[in-house]
């Protein structure tokens, strides 16, 4: 077995929850090694200080020296240790003085679980993070190839003038990308090893190979003499030998030259999905893809879940999740994006239902967790255990027949204020002077590009980039009434550098070309 990749220690002088603390399965899931458990603060402090564990989770009240001691002692000693403090007093003065002295979260008692598990797996990617921008610092070649499969290369002579520069053995001839993606943040140990160890299979084959975050690697590889598949069925032989994490690879395409890299990669991103449907299957390619449209019938029928919610059947519950996700698959593998997206909205619908029994914030969103899921047991483990905590929450505070009641007297009519598309919105609004990418818009709401976009004409409509356009054109329009603004500047500020495309653009909204409408605006 190899070590976990990050470690901690716990402080509590409570023996049950100390105990408790430490046999909780969190630790295996989030890839952290318990390294000491500590019953006062000072034995804590000295902790930290000898052993540097990656997190602390300490009690805030303990003999000697209390949690904030600790917090202030870390603070000026120049630990880098981040620190989750768990307290019985739920009082804004104290989680105010945690905060203020360097403490990472704040979590009351008795512990729930899933928080603190949400707070460390966010540090813990900030801890990945921060690891792979040093990487990245110390081989630049790294950064200019990671903007390259991104997209964010857009002058292709670029390339050959930096090839040889960069001492890397890539030529811009015949490519394709892979990614590499592990089911579980791999350790320190395995981090260090795993680019030599890949390195050995790729002795004869122009290659750069990286780590795209703890989990997952990609790398450019030109086309020779072995195929991609042969390449990526040594890579996965090798790594299983070696006793890594599960292993999927996605394969892109092979495109002419390096400049159509974003390509392959995102078909090597799109193409590792797939793992939805098969726990066997490690290795995908587009051939993997779907390209069947999806039929234009909506599958988010949400009165019978509303049903079986208010009745509490749990069986019910699960049958028609099941039913629910049947009427997805209308090819036996249909996009994962399309599956994940339509689950999402499946999940906000019915609680958008329940509103007036069920308050925002009652029931935890589950978007960021739906994604995580590489099996379809497992989505439908996901779904059915979201409408158990909705049925739990709603049958604790008013009982089934009132919740009914209340719900028979609002009708069920309710205005439609998804998070998400609120969040979207919102951004759109504050960076309408800014070049906007789909991308970042989805990065916003922290979900994939085609994921969102997927979500987002589900629940508008009307698709991301025509909301986008009009809002943008709708802007302009308003601007264009100020006679002292030039037309041209206009367009710089939406981030078109053409005139003529911003025309067009504008054209599309309004039937007429800025000049014209700025001429009939001013008679």
């Amino acid at each position: 077995m190899m070590n976990n990749c990050f470690s901690c220690i716990l402080a509590d002088d409570e023996p049950t929850i100390l105990l408790s603390l430490a046999n909780s399965p969190i630790w295996e899931e989030q890839g952290i090694k318990i390294i000491a458990k500590e019953d006062n603060g000072q034995g804590a402090f000295e902790s930290i200080q000898n052993l540097k564990p990656d997190f602390a989770i300490l009690d805030i009240r303990m003999p000697g020296l209390s949690g904030l001691d600790v917090l202030k002692k870390c603070a000026e000693t120049g630990s880098r240790t981040q620190i989750i403090i768990i307290s019985g007093f739920d009082d804004f003065s104290y989680a105010k003085d945690a905060l203020k002295y360097g403490a990472k979260a704040y979590i009351l008692k008795p512990i729930d679980y899933t928080e603190l598990s949400d707070e460390l797996r966010i540090l813990g990617m900030r801890l990945n993070n921060e690891r792979n921008a040093i990487d990245q610092v110390k081989h630049p070649a790294t950064t200019f190839f990671k903007d390259l499969i991104e997209g964010r290369v857009i002058d292709s002579s670029l390339i050959v003038k930096l090839l040889p520069s960069l001492n890397e053995a890539l030529t811009d001839t015949s490519c394709y990308v892979m990614f590499i993606s592990f089911s579980s943040t791999l350790s320190n140990e395995a981090y260090e090893k795993t680019l030599p160890l890949l390195e050995t299979c790729l002795e004869k084959i122009r290659h750069k190979i990286w780590f795209r975050d703890a989990k997952s690697l990609v790398g450019i590889f030109n086309f020779g003499t072995e195929t991609s598949y042969e390449v990526a069925s040594a890579f996965l032989e090798l790594l299983t030998d070696n006793d890594y994490p599960d292993t999927v690879i996605g394969i892109g395409d092979v495109v002419p030259g390096l400049y159509q890299c974003p390509y392959s990669y995102n078909k090597a991103l799109s193409a590792v999905t797939y793992r939805l449907y098969s726990n066997d299957k490690h290795i995908f390619t587009s051939l993997d893809i779907c390209t069947i449209p999806p039929p234009d019938r909506n599958p988010l029928q949400n009165v019978d879940m509303v049903s079986f919610i208010l009745t509490g059947n749990l069986d019910k519950i699960e049958k028609g999740v099941k039913q629910f996700m049947e009427t997805l698959l209308y090819v036996p593998m249909p996009s994962p994006n399309y599956v994940y997206s339509l689950c999402y909205s499946f999940a906000e619908n019915v609680s958008s239902s329940l509103r007036p029994v069920l308050p925002e914030g009652a029931v935890k969103s589950i978007y960021k967790e739906i994604p995580l899921y590489v099996s379809l047991d497992g989505l439908i483990g996901c779904l059915s255990s979201y409408f158990a905590d909705i049925e739990h929450y709603i049958e604790s505070l008013y009982g089934m027949e009132k919740a009914s009641l209340i719900l028979e007297e609002t009708n069920g009519i309710f205005e439609d204020d998804d998070e998400l598309i609120r969040k979207a919105k919102l951004y759109i609004r504050e960076n309408i002077q800014n070049k906007i990418y789909i991308s970042d818009i989805a990065c916003n709401a922290n979900l994939s590009e085609s994921y969102f976009a997927i979500y987002f004409k589900n629940k508008t409509g009307q698709t991301l980039r025509d909301y986008l356009l009009k809002e943008k054109m709708e802007w302009a329009g308003k601007i264009l009434l100020e006679k002292n603004i030039n037309i041209e500047d206009i367009a710089s500020r939406l981030g078109y550098s053409d005139y003529h495309a911003f025309s067009r653009a504008f054209k599309k909204i309004y039937g007429k070309t800025p000049s014209t409408f700025r001429l009939k605006a001013v008679r």
